[in-house]
């Protein structure tokens, strides 16, 4: 009965030995999904900022764009005014109103 019992306490053995290797296979299992997923979660919140720094800096173009935007369309306007027409007309082009004379003087002399 003694040889019986051997057997039995090496089955045991084995057994209890193959259930801690299964408890810790289990173990480290989960410690790798839980890894993964804790690594998963930080990559999207260094994509979440990045993404918020673009966001902000789009904004801010944004505004430029239309501050420029409303400055080229009071520019725009300001053509249709007859005096900025006559303005240019007299600075640019050096023309002048039917009536007057134009006085251009010699520097040389």
């Amino acid at each position: 009965m003694a040889g019986g019992s051997a057997r039995s306490f090496a089955a045991r053995g084995q057994r209890h030995v193959s259930y801690r290797r299964r408890r810790l296979l289990a173990l480290a299992g989960v410690v790798l999904l839980v890894g993964w997923i804790a690594a998963v979660f930080a990559l999207r919140g260094v994509e979440i900022r990045g993404l918020r720094s673009d966001l902000n800096r789009i904004r801010i173009e944004q505004q430029a764009a239309l501050a420029e935007q409303a400055s080229l369309r009071e520019a725009l306007a300001s053509t249709d005014d007859p005096a900025v027409i006559e303005d240019h007309a007299r600075e640019r082009l050096g023309l002048v109103m039917p009536g007057e004379e134009k006085v251009i003087f010699d520097r040389e002399g």
